[in-house]
C-alpha cells in the first residue's frame, strides 16, 4: 500500500496540499513508515507523537497538544498548546489545524497501539475527514490504511499489488452499498457490506492490482504484511 498512499499525494496549482500528522501510537517500522513520507512534507506532531520524529528522521513543522507527557519541546517550532481537559483528542485537533491550513491530503503515522479507545477515535477522525473530501491514509510501517468515501472521492479505488501482503475492505460507519472487488482471490459483486459484516478481511492479490468500487459509503482499506 506504500504505492497507494503515494498515489494520493498531490499538488494543486503549485501549492503543497499534503501534510503528515505523527500521532502518539505505535510505529512498528520507522524505516518503512518514513519511506511513505513525501520529501519536504509539512509535519504536524500531535502531542507525544513528537517522540517518533527522531526514529522517522523528520523535523516537526508544528506541534499540537497539551504536552503533559513531554519533558521538553524543541525551540523555534510553532506550537498550539491545548488544555488538558478537552472534548477531542490531540490527533483530532491536529487534523483540524491541517484542514484549516488548506491541506487536503493527510498521512497519519502511529494511530494505533496500546490505547484501543484512541485507535478507534483516530479512525473516526480519518473517516470524518474522508467524508469531507480529504484524502486520508495511515501507517505504522507494517500495516497501511486508507479511508475512502463514495461518491465524494469517486467510485473506483485501485490497490496496487504488493507481494506477501493481505488486504481487507471494511465498511466504516454504516453500510457500504454495491461493493465490488476484482483482481482478488475472494471477489465481491455489488455486495452491500455493513460495518457488522467482516466479509472482506484478509483478501489476496491475484495477478495484478486489485480494484474496489462501491456505490455509496465509507470503506477502510487495510494492507498488511503476511
Amino acid at each position: 500500500m506504500g504505492e497507494m498512499i503515494a498515489e494520493t499525494h498531490c499538488r494543486l496549482k503549485g501549492k503543497e496540499t499534503y501534510a503528515v500528522i505523527i500521532c502518539g501510537g505505535e510505529v512498528l517500522d520507522y524505516k518503512s513508515a518514513s519511506g511513505k513520507v513525501t520529501p519536504g512534507a509539512f509535519v504536524i506532531c500531535a502531542d507525544s507523537g513528537y517522540r517518533h520524529c527522531k526514529g522517522l528522521g523528520l523535523s516537526p513543522s508544528l506541534l499540537v497538544g497539551d504536552f503533559d507527557s513531554i519533558i521538553s519541546l524543541p525551540d523555534g517550532v510553532p506550537t498550539v498548546r491545548l488544555p488538558a481537559d478537552k472534548d477531542y483528542t490531540d490527533t483530532a485537533f491536529a487534523a483540524t489545524e491541517a484542514v484549516d491550513m488548506g491541506f487536503t491530503d493527510i498521512l497519519f503515522i502511529g494511530i494505533g497501539g496500546g490505547r484501543p479507545d484512541h485507535t478507534v477515535a483516530n479512525l473516526q477522525t480519518m473517516a470524518g475527514l474522508s467524508r469531507r473530501g480529504i484524502r486520508t491514509s495511515a501507517t505504522d510501517g507494517v500495516s497501511d490504511m486508507l479511508m475512502f468515501t463514495t461518491p465524494i472521492q469517486g467510485a473506483i479505488l485501485k490497490i496496487p499489488r504488493r507481494e506477501s501482503c493481505y488486504f481487507s475492505v471494511l465498511a466504516f460507519g454504516g453500510t457500504c452499498m454495491g461493493v465490488t472487488i476484482t483482481g482478488a482471490k475472494y471477489p465481491l459483486d455489488h455486495y452491500n457490506l455493513s460495518d457488522g459484516d467482516p466479509r472482506a478481511v484478509s483478501n489476496e492479490f491475484v495477478g495484478g492490482d486489485a480494484l474496489v468500487t462501491l456505490d455509496e459509503g465509507t470503506v477502510l482499506i487495510i494492507i498488511t504484511r503476511e
